[in-house]
């Protein structure tokens, strides 16, 4: 049984909202770097999209997830976190990209674009089309 099954379809969530915050801090406690925590934010986000279709498959619902990753305040970090953030973005989009092929994830980018690397940007326009 799973729990929306007690709750009325029209009562479904339509957008889940994430702000992906505390991966860096939170491998820190862990005595790990902070690269380490970024990767295991990597993969919960691969796991919630692929719960997210198996709810949309399941309930029809829900119809958007925005994931809010990067903020400007993020540019202060180091440069090589900043660096290594950049390149497992370029990574998780190539790797999943088929993913959300087949499950008919429409990918979006919202935010500023504008001081994103070009290898960032070729990969995320590579993903919109």
């Amino acid at each position: 049984m799973h729990p929306l099954d007690d709750i009325p379809p029209e009562r479904h969530p339509r957008h889940i909202a994430i702000i992906m915050d505390g991966n860096g801090r939170w491998a820190v406690r862990q005595g790990l770097e902070r690269i380490n925590g970024h990767q295991r934010g990597a993969r919960v986000v691969v796991d919630l999209v692929n719960h997210c279709a198996d709810l949309r498959t399941r309930f029809g619902a829900p119809d958007f997830l925005t994931l809010y990753s990067f903020s400007i305040e993020n540019w202060k970090r180091p440069p090589s976190e900043v660096e290594f953030l950049m390149r497992m973005y370029i990574d998780y989009l190539r790797e999943q990209r088929p993913v959300m092929m087949r499950n008919n994830v429409r990918f979006r980018q919202i935010g500023r674009l504008d001081d994103l690397p070009d290898p960032v940007l070729d990969e995320v326009n590579t993903t919109l089309e």
